[in-house]
């Protein structure tokens, strides 16, 4: 059985055999042939996964509940990490922009979110801009990042001299906007890109993010690694 966590953020239920979000009594009816989502929402989720055998997280949910926390659930479990940024219907473009290697200059992103730890959703778009640009060589911030912050800005250096402005506010609607400049001065002539979105938050696509997770590895924790010693979760 394949389990996705955040039922509340996908548009398209209608894949998968069973959406939960509540908690069910008995986890030994729950269908085995097919994907099945999982509301963030649900304080108690281990009996679910207990009857699973390959579980998609968001990064931010798995920073928050599972690193340097009680992995027990996880065990003998085929995890995969997704991450918000890559569920946008812009990434192409700004995959494509980004592999261009002369494309250097400033890329701005200002998230507004109706959650709190900032810093965890900031590590997730860290770790997809290391997978466009490469390790992140540089990163900087004034926050404190252990507490819940109303807003959150860092910024990183990445390899091509490409400087990234991060900004993080949180708002009380059930909306999320994100905003993505880059200002490039590739070719000797200036370029660049501009998307923004504001939206609710239902717009996952099952296939979109089965196809952009990675297996939680070695490989992954290293480069997880390097950017939690700038901003750590709560042990």
């Amino acid at each position: 059985m394949e389990v996705i966590i955040g039922a509340e953020d996908f548009f398209d239920m209608e894949e998968a055999v069973l959406v939960v979000d509540e908690p069910i009594k008995d986890v030994s009816t729950l269908p085995h042939h097919q994907t099945i989502l999982v509301s963030s929402a649900l304080e108690e989720i281990a009996p679910i996964l207990s009857q699973s055998t390959r579980i998609y997280f968001p990064l931010s949910y798995y920073l928050l509940h599972y690193y340097k926390k009680d992995t027990e659930p996880l065990r003998s479990k085929e995890v995969y990490l997704y991450f918000d940024l890559q569920q946008h219907a812009f990434y192409p473009k700004l995959e494509a922009f980004a592999h261009h290697e002369k494309h250097d200059g400033t890329l701005r992103l200002t998230r507004s979110w109706n959650a709190p730890y900032l810093n965890a959703y900031l590590i997730s778009d860290l770790y997809v801009l290391q997978l466009l640009r490469g390790r992140c060589e540089n990163l900087s911030s004034e926050n404190d990042h252990d507490e819940e912050l109303p807003e959150l800005r860092a910024e990183g250096i990445f390899p091509g001299n490409l400087t990234v402005q991060l900004t993080y506010l949180t708002n009380t609607e059930s909306k999320r906007t994100l905003a993505i400049e880059w200002n490039s001065l590739g070719e000797s002539k200036a370029q660049g890109l501009d998307f923004r979105e504001t939206g609710l938050i239902s717009r996952y696509n099952i296939a979109t993010v089965k196809k952009t997770a990675l297996r939680l590895d070695d490989e992954f924790m290293e480069n997880l690694q390097h950017l939690m010693e700038f901003f750590p979760t709560e042990d």
